[in-house]
């Protein structure tokens, strides 16, 4: 299926053209709407003049379709898929430099969607956060050539934001969209963002499911992220013991088979349950283990936040203020909402400031939260300013938000 028709239509509504605007001096308007569904044969003459009004590069619509480079992104967007990062960095160093103005429709937008997906592999997420507008003011014709990626890449991007609401909507797509086929990779990510919206049982069928694909095809490193998923929902159950057992597994497991950011991943959360036991000192110095294995920043935002959350708790107010901004600097260089909220909560916190921590609850922590789905992050900050609302004599508006938090959580 060419992309020649829907990528004329593409850009006429992109700029506002209607068709009897882009038909007028050119041809009938008949034509036009037969052109943007391949159905019509135009002079050569009149697509010059099509491709002028759309300020398109007339080789672009009808040059030549350069197949070897065309077959080399679908290999290229096949290693995206497995997360086969090498190959797909040989790739990218081949292609990198390609003019994308210059490339036939037909090749274009693979090229697009596989930068975007090259971008969120290979965790350039400031890349990312500068190519997301061109890929969304796009999404009109990646939804309709290339909706299995388009979804799964959107899918992954929502949930290195932290807006898993966002995120899950897109795995979702992507996944009724795979059909009969499968793929460990978007289990794994499912399994994650469920785990993340509290849908246990759902990220555990999710994580198993990914677990026994990867068991099968001996892929150490991905089934010990598997095993950090199913543990952690066991932590999020208040099953320590068993989170523990799973965590202490593949933390004792041949370096060979675990990366980096997988030990640092392992850290955090043998680091979080610490924290949730109140076991503070331990939870600093698997933090700090975390901290200083981490590759990404943004994906380790949450051990800053613990870090900075002890601090605050044990009255150390300048070393809370030293990660609290630190914490800060990073949400905004990869433009991550969710943790510019949470610092910012903490921030007001340690400050004192109770009646701009009402305000900044209800007006956009809350509402936040509500959005993504995430329910223990919703009565985590419902009990906070039902207590803040509390001490400042509220009774009535402190009790509506009280009786929101069903269960007690730490603040």
């Amino acid at each position: 299926m060419s992309l020649i028709g829907k990528t004329i239509k593409w850009r006429r509504n992109q700029l506002g053209f209607t068709q009897e605007k882009l038909a007028q001096g050119v041809c009938s308007v008949a034509q036009v709407s037969k052109l943007e569904n391949d159905n019509a044969s135009i002079s050569d003459d009149q697509l010059t003049h099509i491709c002028s009004k759309l300020e398109f590069d007339r080789e672009t619509i009808v040059g030549e379709v350069d197949w070897q480079l065309k077959s080399q992104l679908e290999k290229w967007l096949d290693y995206l898929h497995e997360y086969d990062v090498p190959p797909s960095e040989d790739i990218f160093t081949e292609v990198k430099d390609l003019r994308p103005e210059q490339l036939h429709v037909d090749v274009y937008f693979l090229y697009l969607i596989c930068l975007f997906g090259h971008y969120l592999v290979t965790d350039r997420m400031k890349e990312v956060e500068d190519f997301i507008d061109e890929v969304e003011s796009k999404k009109v014709i990646l939804k309709e050539f290339y909706p299995y990626s388009y979804h799964k890449f959107i899918g992954i991007y929502y949930r290195r934001k932290g807006m898993y609401s966002n995120a899950i909507e897109h795995l979702r797509i992507a996944e009724q969209e795979l059909g009969d086929e499968i793929d460990p990779e978007l289990y794994l990510v499912m399994a994650t963002v469920y785990s993340r919206l509290n849908e246990i049982l759902i990220s555990n069928k999710y994580a198993q499911r990914a677990f026994k694909i990867f068991q099968e095809k001996l892929y150490y490193t991905r089934i010990i992220d598997c095993q950090i998923v199913l543990g952690n929902n066991y932590c999020l159950v208040g099953d320590f013991s068993s989170a523990e057992a799973y965590f202490n597994r593949v933390e004792n497991l041949d370096a060979e088979h675990v990366f980096p950011n997988t030990r640092a991943s392992i850290q955090h959360h043998i680091g979080y349950i610490h924290f949730q036991k109140y076991e503070y000192d331990q939870a600093e110095a698997c933090f700090r283990k975390a901290l200083e294995l981490q590759v990404s920043p943004n994906d380790f935002l949450n051990a800053k936040y613990l870090l900075s959350f002890i601090y605050f708790r044990r009255d150390q107010m300048e070393a809370a203020k030293k990660e609290i901004q630190e914490g800060f600097d990073i949400a905004r260089v990869y433009s991550n909402k969710r943790y510019n909220i949470k610092f910012n909560v903490l921030d007001l916190r340690l400050n004192k400031r109770k009646e701009d921590l009402v305000a900044y609850l209800s007006k956009t922590a809350i509402p936040f939260f509500e959005q993504n789905g995430e329910e223990a992050e919703l009565k985590h900050y419902y009990y906070l300013i039902g207590q803040v609302l509390f001490e400042l004599n509220r009774y009535k508006k402190s009790a509506e938000y009280l009786m929101k938090a069903t269960e007690d959580f730490m603040v």
